[in-house]
This record gives C-alpha cells, sequence and structure tokens, in this order.
C-alpha cells in the first residue's frame, strides 16, 4: 500500500495475515508461526479461517497446513474486530450481523418500556443503545446502495413500531423531528472525517499514512 507493505496486521492477539496468493500465503504463515514459537505461542486453527477477495474468490483453493499438519479451512466470511468480511470480487463487508444485532437490541427494549416510556424516551433509548450497534464500522467498509438501504429500513422500523406508524412520510417527518439524519448521509459524514481523525492519532505511523492517502 503506497510501497508499505502491510502483509500483517495485529491488534491484541488476533492477526491478519494478507498475501497476493495462497503460496504467498502459505510462507507468510510459516513466518508467524517461526515468530510465534519464540515466544512459546501456537496458532489456533480452529478459530483461524481464509477468506479469499479478487476475480477467481468461486475457486476452491489448496488449504493451508500449519507446521503440526493441522489445515486452516476456506470460507466465504470472516470476522475480525467486529467487523465481517466477505469474499467476493473486491473488498467487501456484510452489515447482515449489524441488522439483526439492532433489532435483537430494540426489540428488547421495547419489550421492557415500549408500553410505559414516552416516545422521546424511546428515541433516546433507540439512538444511545441501537445506532451504535446498527452503525459499528460503517466508518471504513465500503458499503453498496443496496447495504445502505437496508440500513435505512432498519431505522424506519423502529420508527415505525415506537410511533405505530405505517407512512414513510410520516416517518420522516418524525425523524426530521427528532434530527435523525438519513443513513446515507451518516455514512457520508463518518467516511469523511474518519481518516482525519486516524490521521490526528497516528500521523507518524508510516502505515497510517499510507491509508489516508488511499
Amino acid at each position: 500500500m503506497s510501497s508499505v507493505c502491510v502483509s500483517i496486521l495485529l491488534y491484541a492477539d488476533d492477526i491478519v495475515l494478507s498475501a497476493p496468493s495462497v503460496t504467498a500465503l502459505q510462507c507468510l504463515l510459516e513466518v508467524c508461526e517461526r515468530e510465534l514459537d519464540n515466544i512459546g505461542m501456537l496458532i489456533n486453527a480452529k478459530k483461524s479461517y481464509c477468506i479469499r477477495i479478487g476475480p477467481r474468490f468461486k475457486i476452491d483453493c489448496h488449504p493451508l497446513v500449519t507446521k503440526d499438519n493441522r489445515e486452516l479451512k476456506w470460507c466465504g466470511s470472516i470476522r475480525y474486530l467486529g467487523v465481517y468480511i466477505t469474499s467476493a470480487t473486491v473488498f467487501r463487508c456484510s452489515v447482515s450481523h449489524n441488522k439483526l444485532a439492532t433489532y435483537r437490541a430494540f426489540n428488547a427494549i421495547f419489550g421492557k418500556v415500549g408500553q410505559a416510556a414516552s416516545a422521546e424516551v424511546m428515541i433516546q433509548l433507540f439512538n444511545s443503545k441501537c445506532l451504535s450497534i446498527l452503525y459499528y464500522g460503517i466508518d471504513v467498509c465500503p458499503l453498496t446502495s443496496t447495504q445502505i438501504n437496508s440500513l435505512q429500513f432498519v431505522v424506519n422500523s423502529c420508527y415505525r413500531k415506537i410511533f405505530m406508524i405505517n407512512s414513510n412520510d410520516d416517518i420522516r417527518y418524525c425523524q426530521d423531528v427528532f434530527g435523525c439524519l438519513p443513513v446515507a448521509d451518516i455514512v457520508k459524514r463518518r467516511t469523511t472525517s474518519f481518516p482525519n481523525k486516524y490521521r490526528a492519532v497516528n500521523d507518524n505511523n508510516i502505515v497510517c499514512q499510507a491509508c489516508v492517502r488511499r
């Protein structure tokens, strides 16, 4: 990335290995295992998965093998730091888990206080407890218009249940009254501001600078 090698990404004990081919990935895995040996650690093959992104992502790949002959499975989706990355021709993220978790959180709140609390209280709870789940990771995930519309549908559904309305015009009016911006605007705002926050925190990191330039 901008002439900077970013083949290994680390966050706590979560490791991502990135390579241009399966053969290169196998070599990278061996390098990683040798370094882990030095600190008395092993790769957990049961919790490690491989994913392929690119024009040939649907073609079956030879399994990667650890030094003790444990195979790492190839799959169509992986979870890293709460973000679900899917196998596709280009880098893609899934928002299905965001939506399910948001519905789960909203229904739990509504089931306990929805009949007794005012609409103002429910909106405040929805904003503080649910929207953070729905929007998790959208700062860095390239979303399609279909995904953005599906996130908007979740917001609309929750407003529909809070105010007991069905008309899209009424939903939009209620959202305007309570300052609920369209999801498309939220996505644009957060993806635009993220590089600036990233630059401010990691100004001296060469990899971070490469990410910002891209």
